[in-house]
């Protein structure tokens, strides 16, 4: 495990439950990415480290919201929406799109924030999109599922139920397992998860061009 930044940039009251997140800023952003985990209070896993360190070094301001100990869909997805709206009182970020980057059950809950909530993409990775329960059919966020080959289970899931999203696509990662944990498979969710967030997220840069023609 690596520990995440301490103290964290705030704490958040969702559902009664204290939740503290963690802003980290690349120069002038073009999104928002909010990562959504469960390890504990001030720690993320690598992967998810990893995952954030790439989004920013492509342009995103990545903001760490832990949801633990939360094993609720809908308690997890109140976290994020709290969390959106904090990112709203910053006038640097809050006119910024914001997108999801979670898994497991945490992309259940991402899932039915963006039922709730202004979230312009999302990127599920070993997603359990069946914990979104009814809310499922009102997602019409776009979505990308990653899986791994190795992932039987949770690629069955996803292949089912996917098609539900209107603007969802899966992913698969050859010779990947769950946690993608082996040999290129993080490297490929990185590369993906930043393509798909260029794609739907990010606000281009305004560049000045002549004034007028001569």
């Amino acid at each position: 495990m690596v520990t995440a930044p301490f103290p964290p940039t705030a704490m958040l009251d969702a559902g009664g439950v204290r939740q503290p997140i963690d802003l980290e800023l690349p120069d002038e952003p073009v999104g928002v990415v909010i990562g959504v985990h469960g390890a504990g209070v001030g720690r993320v896993a690598p992967a998810e480290r990893y995952l954030a360190y790439g989004l920013r070094a492509a342009g995103f301001a990545t903001l760490a919201v832990d949801h633990a100990p939360a094993d609720d869909a809908d308690a997890i997805a109140d976290g994020i929406v709290e969390a959106i709206g904090w990112l709203h009182t910053r006038p640097d970020l809050g006119g910024l799109p914001v997108g999801i980057s979670a898994a497991g059950i945490g992309a259940a809950g991402a899932l039915i924030a963006a039922t709730r909530a202004d979230v312009t993409a999302i990127v599920a990775r070993g997603g359990r999109p069946d914990l979104a329960g009814p809310a499922l059919r009102d997602v019409r966020t776009p979505t990308l599922f990653v899986v791994g080959a190795g992932d039987a289970s949770v690629l069955a899931l996803t292949r089912r139920l996917a098609p539900i999203i209107p603007a969802a696509t899966t992913s698969v990662i050859d010779g990947a397992g769950h946690r993608f944990s082996e040999a290129g498979a993080l490297d490929q969710l990185v590369d993906l998860a930043i393509e798909f967030f260029h794609a739907h997220l990010a606000r281009p840069r305004v560049v000045a061009g002549a004034l007028w023609m001569s």
